[in-house]
C-alpha cells in the first residue's frame, strides 16, 4: 500500500499520457498533441529503474490500445459471436501485447540514457525499435498521428511511419530538456528544434513539388462508389441483388457528372453474381436459379456486366430509373465521391 501511495503519480502520469495520444489519434485527431504527449513517460523515466520503465510503458501502452481499439469488444461479440466476458478477455490481451510498444521503448531508452546517451537520440531510437521489432495485429506508428499534418507526415516518404515517430519523439525530448529538466545546455532543445524546422521546410518543398506536377500532368476524373450494406448480409444473394442495385444506381449517378473511372469496392466482385449466369440465359429466373449455390469471382477480376444487361425485378422494393431502364432496389444511406 505505500509502495502504491510513493508510486500513484506515475500511475497518474502513465494515465495522462495515454490520454494525449489517443487525443492525437482519430477521431479526436488533435495531431498537435503528439509533440508532447511522451513527456509525462520521460518524466516517469527520470525517477524508475529499467524494471520500471518497462512496467509503467506496459500500462501506459495497454490503456492507449484499449481506448483506441475501443471498437474490438464489439467486434468479437457482433462478428465473432463470442460472450462479452471473453471478448474482453481477449480484448485486454491484445492491448496488453500491442502495449509492449510502450514498454520496450521506455526501458530500452532508460538504457541507453543509463550509457550516456542524451534523451533527444535515447528515446527516439528506442521508440522506433519498438516499433520495428513487436509484431501487432492492429499495426500502428506513433507517427500516424499526424496523418493531417502533411508538412510534417511527408518525411514519411523517405523512411516511413518509424521516421516520423523518430522526430515527433526527438521534439517531444527537446520540449522535456527545456521546459522540465531544465538544463542550462540547450544544445537539445536546439537540435529538437532544428529537427522540427528541417522537418516542415522539406514537407512544403515536397507539397508545392507535388502540386508543380500534378498541375502539368494528365487528370483523369474518378469517381467511387461505396453502398452502405451490413457485413453479414453480403453473402446473401438476395441482399446482393440490392446491392448491385445499389452501386448500379450511384454509378449512373456519377456516369452524369462525366466521371471517366468508377471504382467499386472489392467484395461486390467477391459476391454471389447473377449475372455470371445471365450471360448463358436471358431467362432472369432461370438465371437466379442456377446462380445458387452461392458463386464468387476472384477477387481481382476486372470484368462488369453490361449495361443492357438485364436486372429482373425484387419484390417489395422501391422503383429507380436506370440508365433509361426501370429497376427496383432498397433505399440506402450510401456514399459516392469524386476525385480529379
Amino acid at each position: 500500500m505505500k509502495n502504491f501511495k510513493v508510486n500513484s503519480h506515475k500511475y497518474g502520469l502513465s494515465i495522462l499520457s495515454a490520454i494525449l495520444v489517443m487525443s492525437a489519434f482519430p477521431p479526436f485527431n488533435f495531431w498537435w498533441i503528439a509533440f508532447f504527449a511522451w513527456i509525462p513517460m520521460l518524466l516517469i523515466a527520470q525517477k524508475t529503474t529499467i524494471k520500471g520503465a518497462f512496467g509503467y510503458g506496459l500500462f501506459m501502452g495497454t490503456i492507449t490500445n484499449v481506448g483506441g481499439f475501443y471498437f474490438i469488444t464489439e467486434l468479437l461479440t457482433g462478428f465473432g459471436e463470442l460472450p462479452f466476458a471473453v471478448a474482453i478477455i481477449l480484448h485486454l490481451l491484445l492491448s496488453i501485447q500491442q502495449g509492449l510498444v510502450f514498454a520496450i521503448a521506455l526501458s530500452l531508452g532508460k538504457w541507453f540514457q543509463q550509457a550516456a546517451l542524451p534523451e533527444i537520440i535515447a528515446y527516439p531510437v528506442a521508440m522506433v525499435v519498438a516499433e520495428t521489432i513487436i509484431p501487432l495485429i492492429f499495426p500502428w506508428h506513433f507517427g500516424n498521428s499526424q496523418w493531417l499534418f502533411l508538412p510534417f507526415v511527408q518525411i514519411a516518404e523517405l523512411g516511413g511511419a518509424e521516421l516520423v515517430t523518430l522526430a515527433l519523439i526527438s521534439i517531444n525530448s527537446g520540449i522535456f530538456a527545456l521546459f522540465v529538466r531544465r538544463k542550462k545546455s540547450l544544445r537539445q532543445p536546439i537540435a529538437a528544434f532544428l529537427i522540427f524546422a528541417l522537418t516542415i521546410g522539406f514537407g512544403i518543398v515536397r507539397i508545392r513539388s507535388l502540386e508543380n506536377q500534378m498541375e502539368q500532368a494528365d487528370s483523369l476524373h474518378i469517381g467511387m462508389v461505396q453502398a452502405n450494406i451490413a457485413i453479414n448480409t453480403k453473402g446473401d444473394s438476395e441482399e446482393f441483388l440490392r446491392s448491385l442495385h445499389a452501386h448500379h444506381r450511384l454509378s449512373s449517378e456519377l456516369a452524369a457528372e462525366e466521371v471517366e473511372l468508377i471504382l467499386w469496392p472489392e467484395t461486390m466482385f467477391e459476391a454471389p453474381f447473377y449475372y455470371q449466369s445471365l450471360e448463358q440465359t436471358q431467362d432472369p429466373q432461370q438465371a437466379r436459379a442456377s446462380a445458387e449455390p452461392i458463386r464468387y469471382l476472384n477477387r481481382f477480376a476486372t470484368w462488369l456486366p453490361a449495361n443492357e444487361t438485364p436486372i429482373p425485378e425484387t419484390p417489395n422494393l422501391n422503383r429507380y430509373s436506370l440508365n433509361g431502364q426501370t429497376q427496383k432496389t432498397r433505399q440506402y444511406s450510401d456514399c459516392k465521391t469524386t476525385r480529379r
